[in-house]
């Protein structure tokens, strides 16, 4: 475990030597907690402020620990080209992807995938915007969780919360945010629903 520590740690700060000439500014990221897994499809920002294409590529970090290690059905897409992106490497905590970005011009992509949790809490990982050196602008979060999960506690507290076809959803809604923790949900599965 701890050589996969290491190795997202290199590639972060490889990364992040890099990641001055884009602006990653903001995310929408809907998370949706099931019994086995949770879901996670999030809407990110890029900008290119410089006078020049860029091309560059992006570590995408996926959190994982001893009891969540594994992710599937990861997709990247650029709305902006309305085109799937093609990661170019894959490991157990994370994903590379290029984008290119044209000067003074900015990208969406869209990147989902799905995780086992723990069976007791789910973690997504928020601090790595540290490496981008600026808070992001426009941060909204939105976790929608089946009924018969008891959600216990949240790594930040929801500012509003809706009940809906037997779902619960809570919403965070952030400016000029800088992530001091991750987002970690702890619930418990009352298998009798």
């Amino acid at each position: 475990m701890l050589k996969y520590f290491f190795i997202q740690l290199f590639l972060i700060l490889f990364i992040q030597s890099f990641s001055q000439k884009i602006s990653f500014y903001r995310e929408d990221i809907t998370f949706q907690l099931k019994e086995q897994y949770l879901l996670v499809s999030g809407d990110y920002y890029f900008k290119n402020s410089t006078v020049n294409k860029i091309n560059q590529q992006i570590y995408f970090p996926i959190y994982s620990d001893s009891l969540i290690n594994t992710f599937d059905s990861l997709k990247i897409f650029n709305y902006n080209k309305n085109q799937k992106v093609k990661s170019i490497g894959i490991t157990e905590s994370g994903v590379i992807f290029n984008i290119k970005i044209f000067p003074d011009d900015s990208v969406k992509l869209n990147i989902s995938y799905k995780q086992m949790h723990s069976g007791s809490y789910a973690k997504y990982i928020l601090t790595s915007t540290k490496s981008w050196g600026k808070p992001l602008k426009i941060a909204n979060y939105f976790l929608i969780v089946n009924d018969g999960i008891e959600v216990q506690k949240f790594s930040y507290q929801p500012q509003k919360t809706i009940n809906f076809n037997n779902k619960t959803m809570y919403e965070w809604h952030m400016v000029n945010f800088m992530p001091d923790d991750d987002f970690e949900v702890k619930f418990r599965i009352d298998n009798k629903k």
